[in-house]
């Protein structure tokens, strides 16, 4: 007997006879990627090409089911090991336990942090792009300073900003675990605003030194209320004592979305310069690609705080607790 019906019960008949030579679940796969597969070919009337019968000279009808079968399992193999490192890399970078060892909204924080420090790190290049422009190491423009001098400026706004955030640090004092949600939103400012300080160092290259020691302390001030805050929120989300285990994925996280940040920025800056001398219009492309990018970062940080629930009381939430106790 012959015809499609026929065909294709003896091709599968072919395919279960070398079932035993596969793994779990390379067999059901590559039996469902060949269901799809002869359903397609009976779609497209060529069903011929799959007939099992002798060709007269010997040759096994199995052996030409065999090599289909073989290089779909060779494909599925690949697939799983690419799923298998996917799955391994994701595990580095999430707590052990995950999901059960953090409380609910976790992952849409780290989600919104990951985003947002991708592009802020993005912003940043291009603000570091102007600001070696307006310390003359730019094509066509810059400051014309001797190496030394550069250097020095360079040293000198480091040091006066690290300075500056050493003073915001004695007057904030511990202020900053009365709302950490909301100096987290302020260190993302601050550190998007400095950026934007730096990018416009290329207008008044002669204030080099004032304007970026002005944007460093606006970074060091990220930082301490960064790293202030980053305590009471992690602590928010370790359901099962492991905060230094949700600390050390944090940096991880970091770490990770400031690379593809880099990357990011980096071809982005290949393709709008921050050379106001030669070419002002790609200087106001850069200026309005950085505030789209600051923007959604800061946005993307205020959606995720929302999803942090702190679950201590400090003086200011027990004030407010106890006025809407009283008043009600």
């Amino acid at each position: 007997p012959s015809g499609p019906g026929i065909e294709m019960m003896r091709l599968f008949s072919a395919t279960r006879l070398y079932r035993p030579c596969l793994k779990p679940i390379d067999r059901v796969l590559s039996v469902r990627t060949l269901s799809s597969f002869v359903k397609q070919k009976f779609a497209q009337n060529r069903v011929e090409t799959f007939q099992l019968q002798n060709d007269g000279n010997g040759t096994d009808p199995l052996q030409k089911a065999h090599v289909p079968v073989q290089k779909i399992e060779h494909e599925t193999s690949l697939k799983l090991k690419f799923r298998q490192s996917v799955n391994d890399m994701v595990v580095y970078l999430l707590p052990q336990g995950y999901p059960n060892s953090v409380r609910k909204g976790y992952s849409t924080f780290i989600t919104g942090q990951i985003v947002s420090n991708t592009l802020s790190t993005a912003a940043g290049v291009l603000s570091m792009q102007s600001l070696l422009y307006a310390m003359g190491l730019g094509m066509g423009f810059g400051l014309g300073t001797a190496p030394l001098a550069a250097t020095l400026n360079w040293v000198i706004k480091d040091g006066l900003g690290q300075l500056g955030g050493v003073i915001f640090a004695s007057f904030v004092s511990n202020r900053f675990d009365a709302d950490p949600k909301r100096w987290r939103l302020t260190a993302t400012v601050a550190m998007d605003s400095a950026s934007f300080i730096e990018l416009l160092t290329p207008l008044a290259p002669s204030y080099f030194l004032l304007i970026a020691s002005v944007a460093n302390v606006a970074k060091n001030i990220s930082f301490l209320a960064a790293s202030a805050s980053r305590a009471a929120i992690h602590k928010s989300f370790a359901l099962q004592e492991n905060l230094a285990d949700v600390t050390a994925k944090t940096g991880s996280q970091s770490i990770v979305s400031s690379l593809i940040g880099t990357s990011l920025g980096v071809s982005l800056s290949t393709l709008v310069a921050a050379n106001i001398a030669t070419a002002p219009g790609q200087y106001e492309a850069t200026v309005g690609l950085y505030c789209v990018l600051s923007s959604v970062s800061i946005a993307v940080t205020y959606w995720s705080l929302k999803h942090v629930t702190i679950t201590s009381l400090s003086q200011q939430r027990l004030d407010y607790v106890l006025y809407h106790y009283f008043s009600t």
